[in-house]
C-alpha cells in the first residue's frame, strides 16, 4: 500500500475513472513484514488499515466526484508457508 499511495492522486487525476478496483496490502502482513532493511515496509492490521484509508482518501480528493472504489480483501492465506516467502528460490 505504501508503494502505491504516492502515486494515487496523479494516476486518479490523469485519468478521471468512473471505477477503481483495489486488491492490495497481502505483502504488508507476510512478505515485507518486520523487514529489518526498512521498517518502514509492512505493517499490522492498524497500520494496513491506515495505509488503505490513506489511499482511499488520495484517490478520492483525486477523482471525480462520481468515483466507486471496489475494495476486495486478500484471498485465504497459509501463514505459516508465507512467514518463509522471502526465502522461496523463485521469489526474486
Amino acid at each position: 500500500m505504501a508503494n502505491m499511495a504516492g502515486s494515487v492522486r496523479s494516476t486518479v487525476a490523469t485519468y478521471q475513472p468512473d471505477v477503481v478496483t483495489l486488491l492490495a496490502g497481502t505483502n504488508d502482513f507476510f512478505f515485507w513484514r518486520n523487514d529489518p532493511q526498512n521498517p518502514n515496509r509492512g505493517a499490522d492490521a492498524a497500520g494496513a488499515l491506515a495505509r488503505l484509508r490513506t489511499w482511499v482518501d488520495r484517490a478520492f480528493a483525486a477523482g471525480p466526484p462520481h468515483l466507486h472504489i471496489a475494495l476486495f480483501g486478500a484471498p485465504e492465506i497459509d501463514a505459516p508457508l508465507c512467514e518463509k516467502y522471502h526465502e522461496a528460490p523463485w521469489n526474486p
